[in-house]
């Protein structure tokens, strides 16, 4: 019983100290890359979502629980947790902390809101770049993902026009493709 007692508390203090240090995880992400020399797009991925994370409003934050699985990461690093949860929950990431009757402020989150998902989409295109940078096989990361195809030949073209809710691949599809971009399995295909 005691045991469960220590791995319970353990595990809640680790969860509130995630949820805490949110943008310190970004941080220390970022001070990884430099420590190693790694530049490059997931590099810049990590440093374009701490700027768009440093300039939300102090009436507008991602859900607590959602800073704990991104800190908490194990898949992917950091900045890469964020931007798939960007892609999947879209709006359900975020919570607006203004009151019902200020409209002005709620119209700003709002507003900031649709740009990160904007962005986020942008990035996701860059994500792709990046992998599809590092193998030898020209367009093997797209002919090899079918679920990113669609998303990827348009979203360069036409994103503006339509809008990101109707580009993105489903929501159950998110995970699928952020699972196949990492790995072994299309890493050993565009290599050869």
């Amino acid at each position: 019983m005691k045991l469960y007692l220590v791995i319970f508390l353990y595990l809640t203090s680790l969860q509130s100290f995630a949820s805490q240090n949110f943008l310190k995880c970004l941080g220390q992400e970022e001070k990884i890359y430099h420590k190693n020399k790694k530049a490059g797009a997931l590099l810049r991925i990590n440093q374009d979502l701490i700027s768009e994370m440093v300039q939300l409003s102090e009436t507008l934050d991602l859900k607590e629980g959602f800073k704990t699985e991104i800190c908490l990461a194990e898949n992917y690093p950091s900045s890469i947790e964020l931007l798939r949860l960007m892609l999947k929950e879209q709006k359900n990431l975020f919570e607006i902390k203004t009151a019902s009757g200020d409209v002005v402020q709620r119209s700003q989150d709002l507003s900031a809101i649709q740009e990160l998902l904007t962005k986020s989409a942008y990035l996701f295109i860059k994500l792709i770049n990046h992998v599809q940078s590092g193998f030898s096989k020209a367009n093997c990361v797209i002919e090899s993902i079918p679920e990113v195809a669609f998303f990827y030949r348009n979203a360069r073209y036409i994103l503006e026009d339509k809008g990101i809710e109707e580009l993105l691949p489903k929501k159950d599809k998110i995970d699928i493709i952020f699972k196949k971009l990492f790995s072994k399995e299309l890493s050993q295909k565009c290599k050869s």
